[in-house]
């Protein structure tokens, strides 16, 4: 009996090795459409998710300006002979956080955070990034160690320079969630805030690219004069996305006559 030997062919000339190089292009293939699909998802899910801050970021820096000048109107000396230029950073916080502005439709509170241990959106933010990925997560992290470093007036290494920088978080918990990228409807969020004291005596110049005035200054203008420059860096986690982290940075140029009541 004569042995049978099995030729892996077929009559359309397909051998195994044929079929084995076929598989492996289709799988290289099906790997790099897969990396570029993902790439594309998360550059489709950065634009939704900075374009959703645009219809929020002008009412986020109206609100905490507004505070700031309603702290200035309302301040009520301690000291005899202090002014608001003398509030130490527990001061500010506190009366920031006195009847603290909240964002309108949907209802969401700003408060001052400084605790990463104790207060609850650094503690949290400070949980989800235990072990940050490079990129928008680093940077989170980085923004969260700079948080309790409450700087005001009093305590500037120049005296009396006119710069506030704080951590403000948004306490969003009560809100309804959507189906949503924007911070407003965010897992968490908070944000790194310079308010710089200025006027428009200034020029455009001047206000770009020197420092803030002192603090006495802006305090002695006619409020129609007082203006205030806020920068801010929004950072917020989307809901039910544990990769889902992003950032914004903008700057307003606020008259406080011109502010809006909430």
């Amino acid at each position: 009996m004569k042995p049978t030997f099995i030729r892996f062919s077929n009559t359309h000339g397909f051998t195994l090795w044929g079929t084995l190089a076929i598989l492996l292009v289709l799988g290289i293939a099906g790997t790099y459409l897969g990396k570029v699909l993902y790439f594309s998802i998360k550059a489709r899910n950065r634009v939704e998710a900075k374009t959703s801050v645009i219809d929020n970021e002008s009412t986020l820096a109206e609100l905490i300006a507004t505070k700031m000048k309603e702290m200035q109107e309302n301040f009520v000396p301690l000291v005899p002979g202090s002014t608001f230029c003398s509030l130490n950073a527990g001061d500010f916080k506190t009366s920031f956080n006195t009847n603290s502005p909240v964002f309108p439709a949907p209802s969401v509170a700003l408060k001052i955070e400084t605790d990463r241990a104790a207060e609850p959106t650094l503690k949290q933010f400070d949980a989800w990034l235990a072990a940050p990925l490079p990129g928008v997560q680093q940077d989170t992290k980085n923004a969260l160690n700079t948080c309790s470093n409450l700087t005001t007036p009093s305590v500037n290494t120049t005296a009396d320079l006119g710069v506030y920088m704080f951590c403000v978080a948004l306490d969003n918990t009560n809100v309804e969630p959507q189906k949503s990228k924007s911070f407003l409807y965010s897992e968490g969020a908070f944000v790194q805030v310079r308010a710089e004291l200025t006027h428009q005596s200034l020029s455009q110049d001047e206000k770009v690219l020197k420092q803030a005035p002192l603090c006495a200054d802006w305090l002695g203008r006619p409020t129609n004069q007082k203006q205030l420059k806020i920068t801010y860096r929004i950072f917020w986690k989307e809901r039910g996305n544990s990769q889902g982290f992003y950032s914004y940075l903008g700057s307003k140029l606020l008259n406080l006559p011109e502010l809006r009541n909430f």
